[in-house]
């Protein structure tokens, strides 16, 4: 497993919470286990 450092998390909602991993301008989501899960938030925002 390689270690991964997150610049801000937000809170856990539904077993997912917000990251973001600088310098990429893009929040993505982790579950409990650290897992990345492939959804951005701002995709979901554009729904």
């Amino acid at each position: 497993m390689i270690p991964i450092r997150y610049d801000a998390i937000a809170p856990f909602e539904d077993g997912k919470a917000p990251v973001i991993q600088l310098p990429y301008e893009d929040h993505f989501f982790i579950n409990y286990q650290g897992e990345f899960l492939l959804e951005s938030l701002r995709k979901r925002e554009e729904e």
